[in-house]
């Protein structure tokens, strides 16, 4: 991310500009301090300029003072600049201007912010010093140095030679920041305790913009009935439906409104090592306290090349890795999980593979959570499993919140499979978006390709609602059988 920097009436303006890749210069002008243009047209030739470029293949950033040859003072006449001041108010407004003009609620500019106050903290900014009349000497080094005017220095040791300023170095970081900077941090036991982690629906508006009102009160509905996490922007959640940018912006929102009661795992895994490596990064700059990663689908890679996908990731902050075979056409073994277990980022497994394997790696104190709901009941209690990632907590928390911590109780898991069994009749998360509809909790919007269940379907719900008891799902509502008309299907939002 690139900022053009410019002060116009005594305000600064700040706008977001290019593709990452430009070098960006800052030009100090008496009436035009930081006007990235100037150096077109203003002489630039003969004042100071900072410039930022990335410093190699380690995307190392490199912040170093650039000079003529005319402007030859030596590098050590260095002191911090005024832009590592002025960056935090400068890149406020560069967020106020950028939430303003989204589709989005204002109040995400906080979570924006956050990201790049990380930013700040990692410059380093090495600035020439400013030019002063009748300088008093200066000794550097075993050498005396006196600057003054636009005169050059006058070195005393004839076989001493100017040297170009040294840069601001920041070696081995990723911008804009890695997870040691996040102001929400966990730790990865924090992760590992967790029982209850449901996979949060995505409600949207009929435009097929994020329902953020029906969102928050999703949220709030988990908190209030005892989950201790949340994956956003899951396969629940419809996170292969969102662009990057919903999906960071989620992620960030949630942290602003709920990271302090509940926690944030987001996922930012990718087929693409590239994508999820950039989207971690982001997703840990907004406060995420754990992401969430998949193995690559579709274009599948050898079990080497799996382990090199998620090391590339875990050394961002806490993971989780999710193997679910019936999506990716690829089991993660056992194996690649015992090599990643060295990795103290490693919280542990959502497995969907059986209880077989999660009593294999409880074995082995690798943590686990099942993730089928059918199967959560014995792989807790029977199995060592930590917990479940869930669906159906998003329809009956509570009822999921005992089954997690009241200790065994097969009737409890009796009376709910009817319900689990409805849900994943087709692909999730279609049957999930008709209930909450029906239950009137989100509006009946879906984003193509999933639509909703068929009519009967729907009816079949209204009875299992009934069945176990209306006031053990989320909503106030009453239950109704929607129309086919009743539902908005998107396919271009």
């Amino acid at each position: 991310m690139i900022w053009k920097i410019a002060k116009k009436n005594n305000c600064f303006l700040v706008k977001q500009f290019g593709n990452g890749t430009a070098g960006v210069r800052f030009s100090k002008e008496p009436n035009d301090p930081y006007n990235l243009n100037s150096y077109k047209h203003s002489g630039l030739a003969n004042r100071k300029t900072v410039s930022i470029q990335p410093g190699g293949k380690d995307l190392s950033v490199v912040l170093a003072t650039t000079k003529t040859k005319k402007q030859n003072k030596p590098a050590r006449l260095l002191h911090k600049s005024v832009m590592r001041k002025e960056f935090p108010r400068m890149a406020k407004k560069a967020v106020v201007n950028q939430v303003a003009d989204n589709y989005y609620r204002p109040d995400l500019k906080k979570a924006a912010l956050a990201r790049l106050s990380a930013v700040n903290r990692s410059l380093k900014v090495a600035k020439s010093s400013v030019k002063k009349r009748n300088r008093p000497a200066v000794k550097i080094s075993g050498m005396i140095l006196r600057t003054g005017g636009v005169g050059v220095g006058h070195v005393l040791d004839k076989n001493w030679k100017w040297s170009p300023p040294q840069a601001a170095i920041i070696p081995n970081h990723h911008l804009p920041m890695r997870s040691f900077e996040v102001k929400n941090r966990t730790s990865t036991e924090d992760i590992k305790s967790l029982r209850l982690i449901t996979a949060i629906k995505t409600p949207y508006l009929p435009d097929g913009r994020f329902d953020l009102e029906a969102y928050d009160d999703l949220v709030n509905k988990q908190i209030a009935n005892g989950a201790e996490g949340l994956i956003v922007g899951g396969t629940t959640g419809e996170g292969q439906l969102m662009s990057w940018d919903e999906h960071i912006m989620l992620i960030g929102h949630t942290v602003n409104c709920f990271g302090g009661s509940i926690k944030v795992i987001g996922n930012t895994g990718s087929n693409s090592t590239r994508e999820a490596i950039h989207a971690t990064e982001q997703g840990f700059a907004v406060g995420m306290h754990a992401a969430l990663h998949i193995n690559p689908y579709y274009g599948k890679t050898s079990l080497e090349g799996m382990v090199s996908h998620f090391d590339c990731v875990l050394s961002m902050g806490p993971t989780i890795i999710y193997n679910v075979p019936s999506r990716t056409g690829q089991d993660i073994s056992p194996r690649v999980i015992q090599t990643l277990a060295q990795s103290p980022n490693l919280a542990g497994v959502k497995e969907c593979v059986g209880n077989d394997r999660v009593e294999h790696y409880t074995d082995n104190r690798i943590t686990v959570w099942s993730g089928n709901d059918d199967q959560c009941h014995d792989a807790r209690w029977d199995h060592g499993a930590t917990g479940v990632v869930s669906v159906t907590s998003n329809l009956v928390p509570g009822l999921m919140q005992e089954l997690m911590f009241g200790g065994k109780n097969p009737s409890l898991n009796s009376k709910l499979m009817p319900l689990v069994e409805w849900l994943f009749q087709e692909p999730n998360p279609i049957a999930l978006n008709t209930a909450l509809a029906q239950l009137g909790v989100v509006r009946p919007v879906f984003r193509l390709p999933y639509v909703p269940l068929p009519l009967q379907k729907r009816a079949d719900f209204v009875n299992l609602v009934k069945k176990i008891g209306r006031e053990n799902f989320v909503g106030e509502k009453d239950v109704q059988v929607l129309d086919d008309d009743d539902f908005i299907l998107i396919g271009r939002y």
